[in-house]
């Protein structure tokens, strides 16, 4: 396989410059795509000749930094509708950006030196969305009161609104987390339908919650032992996020029946079965982290495990603490973990696995600047979906993904079973991690573990004649594979990460069927499970 291509993303603009009206600058993109394109050392002049640019977006696409990143004559892209100059080195905006009148959505997500918005931000009277995340930014100019047609404003750090912000009357989505005192106003914003702020924030507008009548999600941040019974006046809520507050009871939400999710993980609220059965539409909680007591944890566990309409009848017939069928204990055996959230995982008879090479098959590889064959493989395989098969040389593997994000899967069997004729793959979330559950949580959890599957759905079979499974991260290669066979297999192109792993475990010849349950919220945490399951 070749390197990545070269890639100049400035020779349109040389050729017609009339004629582009889209330009992207974003390195990492261009990686992704097997192009190579460095950031450049300061904002292309080239540029400026595009007088009909309609899209502009450079995200990390600069190395330089101060104020001379963004030119003021960026303001003579007059027909320019959106704007992304994210990641980038400058601690201040030319005011010259207030001349780009047609522009409707301004991103400047991740500039870590920005530091202020100039007052010409409000002349931008068609802007329709301002998002400054993760950036040191602490206040707003008072002109982006003139900002009427804002639909969309996101700002993540910055510690106060000033009033103007209750002018934005068309306003559909405020987060404003950072800020801790909140003046009156935000009762105008009668179309807010998302809603994120402090809980400070919160109190201090609790008189005003009932106004917004169209509000559907709610997400509260800071430290609090209680929030406003107005909540409960928010009849539109559909989601509600209370999480990690401190919170030592809740207000009475009965009122909420289209609330769908809810998260009050990491408080220490010690009851919530009641609150469950009052919700018609409660379809997912997040409850990790409460002190609540075991017979409690059940109850909740178990009536979220069934549809709303349900929960009575089920409460009942559990008698209260009912505790489930025993089933089969199981055992964690093994471990494979990625260099990030997504683990995507080659799953494959030991024989076969040995020919996989992850990102390392290319002879002169530079570094982990390869797209390799066996990684696109396996990529492809997958297809958004959950699973799929795909060859090697040595024959057929498996690509698998749970998809919960949390980059580590537990490998479980049946204890005193070896070789293990059915596994269960776990990868999931807690209060802190898997190993610190102790006590209830972990008796739980461990139910849980070893419960019969819900809602699984088959989603494809790995045959595995020689009686080894291999479990491997998508960029392993073979060297991982001979690490775990204790065979000196040729080493990849590009050398494997040490904090990359895979594992190697012994079960019974034959064909694999894998199945896949839907996520699972619970008193212990969250978490999804796969099942290889051997056909007689």
């Amino acid at each position: 396989m070749p390197k990545l291509k070269p890639h100049d993303p400035l020779a349109p603009v040389r050729k017609r410059p009339d004629r582009v009206k889209s330009f992207l600058l974003n390195p990492a993109a261009f990686r992704n795509q097997g192009l190579d394109c460095p950031a450049l050392a300061a904002f292309p002049q080239e540029l400026l000749a595009c007088k009909n640019l309609e899209t502009l977006t450079i995200f990390r696409g600069l190395s330089g930094h101060g104020r001379s990143v963004i030119p003021p004559e960026i303001g003579g892209f007059r027909k320019l509708r959106e704007l992304t100059l994210g990641g980038l080195g400058a601690t201040a905006l030319p005011a010259a950006i207030g001349d780009l009148r047609r522009l409707r959505i301004l991103d400047l997500a991740y500039n870590e030196s920005l530091k202020a918005l100039p007052d010409a931000l409000g002349n931008l009277r068609d802007l329709e969305t301002l998002s400054v995340v993760y950036s040191p930014l602490r206040a707003l100019p008072s002109t982006i009161g003139q900002l009427r047609k804002l639909v969309r404003l996101s700002v993540s750090h910055v510690k106060a609104v000033p009033p103007e912000v209750f002018q934005l009357t068309r306003l559909e989505a405020l987060e404003i987390p950072a800020v801790r005192r909140l003046g009156p106003g935000i009762g105008k914003l009668r179309k807010l339908r998302t809603l994120s702020l402090s809980a400070g924030a919160l109190a201090d507008v609790r008189a005003e919650l009932p106004k917004l009548t169209h509000l559907t999600e709610l997400w509260v941040s800071g430290r609090t032992r209680k929030v406003p019974a107005e909540i409960a006046s928010l009849r539109a809520l559909r989601r509600l996020d209370l999480g990690y507050l401190g919170l030592e009871a809740l207000p009475d939400l009965r009122g909420l029946e289209h609330l769908e999710t809810l998260n009050v993980a990491g408080n220490a609220l010690t009851e919530l079965s009641e609150l469950v059965l009052a919700l018609p539409r409660l379809t997912t909680l997040e409850l990790s982290g409460n002190p609540l007591a075991t017979g409690e944890k059940r109850r909740v566990d178990a009536l979220m495990r069934v549809a709303p309409e349900k929960r009575r009848a089920a409460l009942s017939a559990l008698g209260g603490t009912k505790v489930a069928k025993k089933a089969e204990p199981l055992v964690r055996i093994e471990q494979v973990t990625s260099i990030n959230a997504s683990l995507d995982m080659l799953v494959a008879d030991a024989d076969v696995a040995q020919s996989f090479q992850g990102i390392g098959n290319a002879d002169d590889a530079d570094d982990d600047e390869l797209v390799g064959s066996d990684w696109e493989k396996l990529t492809a395989a997958l297809d958004g979906g959950p699973a799929g098969s795909f060859s090697l040389p040595g024959g057929k593997a498996l690509a698998l993904t749970l998809g919960f994000g949390a980059g580590r899967v537990s490998v479980w069997a049946p204890v005193g079973e070896k070789p293990a004729s059915r596994l269960v793959l776990f990868e999931g979330a807690f209060p802190e991690d898997e190993e610190s559950l102790a006590g209830e949580d972990r008796a739980l959890f461990l139910e849980h573990i070893a419960s019969a599957p819900r809602k699984a759905h088959r989603v494809g079979v790995v045959t595995v004649p020689s009686g080894r499974l291999v479990l491997m991260p998508s960029t392993d290669g073979c060297g991982d594979v001979g690490r775990l066979l204790g065979k000196a297999l040729p080493k990849p192109a590009v050398p494997c990460g040490e904090d990359r792993s895979g594992c190697l475990v012994a079960v019974e010849p034959g064909r694999y069927v894998v199945s896949l349950e839907e996520d699972v919220r619970a008193s212990w945490g969250s978490g999804c499970r796969a099942f290889l399951t051997r056909k007689p």
